[in-house]
Formats: C-alpha cells, sequence, structure tokens
C-alpha cells in the first residue's frame, strides 16, 4: 500500500446553520493546522450563486457538480451540442467528450430569502456576465452514461403508459399526475369518462434524451478537469464507504458526547481501512472483487479448538490470492495476545 503522508480530520458541525457557515469553520478548523490548500468537494445541494460567490471571494478552492435546473447550466448544455471544440479525454480508463469553458457569477434582480442581496449563475451574452465572479465549468459526455439513462427513460414512459392505462376512476387525471410526478411533463394528458388518455410530448421527450449522460462539473478556476474528476471521485467513494441511509441514528444511539465521538472515531478509521482496501484492489486490476467480497471471502477463515489446542480452517484458494494481493504471509497457526494499538498513546498529553 502506499505509505505517503495523510492528514485526517474528523468533525460533527451542526446541522442547523447555513451552508455558508458550515465551510466557514471548517476552512478555519484546517487552517489552524497549517494547512492551507484544502479543495472542498460539494454536491450538488450546495451549488447556488451565494454560495459559489462567498467561496469565490474568500479564494477557497472548490469543485461540484452543477445543478441541471439553472437556467445557466441548461444554456452551456445546449451549447455543447453545437461547440467544435470539446475534446476526448480519458479518466480512470473511462473515455469522455469534455468541454472546458468558464460561467459567471452576477447580481440577480431580487434579494434572497434572507434579504440579502441573490446572485445567479450567467453565460456570455447574458447582462452583466462574471461581474461578481468567474468559474470553470466542465460540460462532458459519458456515452455509457447516456445508453444508461436513455433505456432508463424510455422504460419509465412505458411504465407510466401501463399504469395509465389502468387507471379507471373520478378524476382519472388527477390520479394519473399523483404518480407520473415530475414526469408529467413529457405527456398530454385527457380524460375520458373515468378513464384517461396519455400523449408523448416528442419534443419534451427528444430534449430530454439529448441531454441524457450530460453533465456539468464547476470549480475554482485553478483546477483542471483531472483534478475535478479525481477529486469528486474520491467524494463519490468515500460517501459509498459510508453507505449510510438518511435515517440512520447520527448519535450512534448515545446520549454521552464523548461516546459518541469515540464511536465515530472508530467507524471513521474503519472506513479509512476499507477506503484503502477498496485503492489497492482497484490498482491491481481486480475488476471482479470488491472490498465486502474480499471481507467475505477472509471471514470464512476459523480457528479451531481442540481442549488446549488450536488450528487454522482450511485457507481457501480465494483467501491465498487476497493474503498474496496484499503482500500478507498466509497465517499457518493462530496468534493471540498481540497488542495492535495502545490506546493511551493517543491521549494528549497535558505538559
Amino acid at each position: 500500500m502506499s505509505h505517503a503522508h495523510r492528514t485526517l480530520l474528523d468533525r460533527h458541525y451542526p446541522g442547523t446553520i447555513s451552508d455558508i457557515a458550515t465551510v466557514d469553520r471548517m476552512v478555519s478548523d484546517i487552517r489552524r493546522y497549517g494547512k492551507e490548500d484544502a479543495l472542498f468537494v460539494f454536491d450538488r445541494g450546495f451549488v447556488s450563486g451565494a454560495n459559489v460567490k462567498h467561496l469565490l471571494d474568500n479564494g477557497i478552492r472548490f469543485t461540484a457538480p452543477a445543478n441541471t435546473s439553472s437556467k445557466a447550466i441548461k444554456t452551456l448544455m445546449s451549447r455543447f451540442v453545437k461547440t467544435n471544440e470539446s475534446q476526448d479525454l480519458v479518466h480512470d480508463g473511462h473515455a469522455y467528450k469534455v468541454w472546458m469553458t468558464r460561467i459567471g457569477i452576477a447580481e440577480a434582480d431580487r434579494l434572497a430569502a434572507d434579504g440579502s442581496q441573490a446572485y445567479s449563475f450567467t453565460v456570455s451574452g447574458d447582462a452583466g456576465h462574471g461581474k461578481s465572479g468567474m468559474l470553470n465549468a466542465y460540460v462532458c459526455f459519458d456515452s455509457k452514461k447516456f445508453s444508461d439513462e436513455v433505456q432508463s427513460h424510455k422504460m419509465m414512459l412505458d411504465d407510466l403508459k401501463r399504469k395509465a392505462a389502468e387507471i379507471e376512476c373520478r378524476d382519472p387525471v388527477a390520479r394519473f399526475k399523483k404518480i407520473a410526478g415530475r414526469a408529467i411533463r413529457h405527456f398530454d394528458v385527457q380524460a375520458d369518462g373515468r378513464k384517461v388518455v396519455v400523449r408523448e410530448k416528442q419534443n419534451s421527450i427528444s430534449f430530454a434524451e439529448n441531454r441524457a449522460g450530460v453533465f456539468v462539473m464547476l470549480s475554482s478556476t485553478d483546477l483542471d478537469w483531472p483534478t475535478v474528476m479525481t477529486a469528486y471521485d474520491a467524494r463519490r467513494l468515500t460517501e459509498q464507504a459510508f453507505d449510510f441511509s438518511k435515517s440512520e441514528d447520527r448519535r450512534h444511539r448515545t446520549p454521552d458526547k464523548h461516546t459518541m465521538i469515540g464511536r465515530s472515531l472508530i467507524r471513521f478509521v474503519a472506513l479509512i481501512l476499507k477506503c484503502e482496501l477498496c485503492a489497492e484492489i482497484r490498482e491491481s486490476g481486480r475488476r471482479d472483487m470488491s472490498v465486502g467480497q474480499a471481507i467475505g471471502y477472509l471471514n470464512t477463515i476459523n480457528c479451531l479448538s481442540y481442549g488446549s489446542s488450536s488450528a487454522l480452517s482450511e485457507i481457501s484458494k480465494n483467501c491465498r490470492s487476497i493474503f498474496g494481493l496484499f503482500g500478507v504471509d498466509v497465517p499457518k497457526e493462530p496468534i493471540s495476545g498481540v497488542e495492535v494499538c495502545d490506546l493511551r498513546r493517543l491521549a494528549i498529553s497535558k505538559d
């Protein structure tokens, strides 16, 4: 495994304060440890004109996927189809077509919910384009993602038409709208007695499918495309490693703050180990094995006791290959009484 120096920081922040206040506290915490070059990776829920302006104004390096509901982002996606400036690039063994451009921030003609000035994203040709800041926009097309999304979209439309044919009630139009949700924009809907007649809007469907496989990554102007993609991969893989459900008890089922922090530390360390295992497996080229599968195989190794003596169960070929992958000798006998870590060393000296 790689032995490069890493600095790890784990913090719990209140969920009732604003996104910007949380970011400022994170920046302050990181700088107190002497780190000035942190790269923040956000999800699309954070991306608003005001939030991005705050990042730019404070020199915070960042990247995040854009929200495609933004008018400016929709314009970029439409221009992407027509541009001849895109490049064929490869990231982590996957091919993309990428257009590297800029998007701006400008004052909006409205106030935010808290009464402060609102800001909007702008593109070239918009009034006041970029007066409040500029950032990178990487418009990317993934052909595999395109195929998956188009197929999923067609299956969704077919399923909704099937459900429409089964409706029979007093207000069939309202019933279908409730079932369709946001997908209702793809249909013309009329009542026929207690039944409903639906017809696809070809323009709407074509518009949606033309954007399939396209996504936009935003970043501060100092970040190139490979860095943006690598940083977001790290965030995505970390999130997958945690694999927490939204309803999970965030306090780790304890009212005690110190117990919560301790349990969180154990989970954090376990996550680091899992990510290291994942990286090692990925770099080895073993695409057929996940971390979960590797641990599952190793869990088949048991210690068998016979009175005062003990021995290991048979070690399978899969387990031997996993030990070899990580450069670990295949164990021949049980080992007990080994101190892996003295937790007292983690205590902070009061001197």
